[in-house]
């Protein structure tokens, strides 16, 4: 996994970290106003190590506000790795804590047609629907890598272990079962977006607000 700081790093300021979907990048995010946040990105599962350990070190031995914005199977991602941080707020948007799970998340069988029968203009179609053309953005260079380490990974059950402030679904995703959501007993928000939900989305300030 990457860590990537987007803004300059203001030890005054609180961090947004943002947990990214398989095969996202950070340029995703460039229409997103951040505001008075620094932020902070972790996207890459094609290992479920950092590749910079001592960036995660820092996040983890900040004495900063910290707010998590986790998104797709990055909620999931988000429980596995973040769960010791202290937040201030902790929003998932369109994915559950349980990542592949027959009633909580996309169903396993589901996950594995995508790998045995890999198509990511297809994948990108279903993020986007009649966003697609405004996804000008390099995607990753190997998803279905990060693709077959997710499902590896979600073989080990997994729990929450957040405290959510809130979910946000989207009504028109056709990635992760907006029913796996019944799962959360945080505040729920709807919103009329796809499963790509930041080009709806102007700022951080909106996605937090409750």
């Amino acid at each position: 996994m990457r860590i990537k700081q987007l803004t300059p790093d203001r030890e005054n300021r609180p961090l947004a970290l943002i947990f990214l979907g398989y095969a996202f990048t950070p340029e995703c995010l460039s229409s997103v106003d951040f505001g008075n946040y620094d932020v902070s990105v972790v996207y890459d599962y094609q290992t479920l190590e950092f590749e910079d350990l001592m960036a995660w070190e820092k996040i983890q031995n900040s004495k900063r506000e910290i707010f998590l914005i986790a998104w797709s199977m990055g909620v999931w991602a988000a429980n596995r790795f973040a769960s010791g941080l202290e937040f201030q707020k902790a929003v998932a948007i369109n994915g559950t804590p349980f990542g592949i799970h027959e009633n909580f998340g996309i169903p396993p069988e589901t996950f594995q047609n995508s790998i045995e029968h890999f198509d990511f203009e297809l994948f990108k179609k279903w993020c986007f629907l009649n966003d697609r053309a405004q996804a000008h953005f390099a995607f990753s260079d190997h998803p279905k890598i990060e693709l077959q380490t997710l499902f590896k990974a979600s073989k080990n059950v997994a729990q929450n272990r957040i405290r959510w402030t809130k979910a946000i679904v989207s009504k028109k995703d056709v990635v992760f079962p907006p029913k796996a959501s019944s799962c959360f007993e945080c505040p729920m928000q709807t919103i009329l977006a796809p499963h790509f939900p930041f080009f709806k989305m102007n700022s951080l300030e909106d996605i937090f607000a409750i």
